[in-house]
């Protein structure tokens, strides 16, 4: 990522709003985040040197954007919860993540179960195409480039 997309990014997480979670959510993450093998042993999770690496970055480059994940994850199985899961996938493509895998797991509760809901609620066209309208409207390419990495548009197609 260039600089100026990189700063760009930083600007706009900096005045998005914090995540609708309370205090003791709040520190409660930071805790975790702060001491990520305490908070594996206490959730019984295994992390290899791989995936503790990516979760520590993930805690500390996209701390905010984890808040939204935690406060999100049970919201993405509502039945009427469209809306957050548009969210939920409008916020990690406006990061440059296309994919989340695991690495909000530990800290956050969000994994690929999680994101691989957005899309399987029967609605699963509509936050796809939620997408598509927001990253026509992108002006940092940011979305663009997660559209692309999920194969919903082509380099020739976002051209156009």
């Amino acid at each position: 990522m260039h600089a100026s997309a990189d700063t760009l990014l930083k600007h706009l997480a900096a005045r998005a709003p914090a995540a609708p979670i309370t205090k003791r959510e709040r520190q409660l993450l930071q805790s975790r985040a702060k001491d990520l093998k305490a908070a594996a042993k206490a959730q019984g999770i295994t992390l290899d040197a791989y995936d503790e690496q990516a979760e520590r970055t993930a805690a500390k480059d996209h701390f905010e954007l984890g808040c939204w994940l935690y406060h999100l994850r049970s919201h993405v199985y509502e039945r009427d919860g469209l809306q957050h899961r548009i969210t939920c996938v409008k916020k990690l493509f406006e990061a440059g993540i296309s994919s989340p895998g695991y690495r909000f797991f530990t800290v956050f509760e969000f994994g690929e179960r999680q994101f691989d809901t957005c899309f399987e609620m029967g609605d699963g066209f509509e936050v796809r195409d939620a997408m598509l309208a927001f990253g026509e409207l992108d002006k940092t390419g940011v979305i663009a480039k997660c559209l692309r990495e999920m194969g919903w548009v082509k380099d020739d197609d976002a051209a156009a």
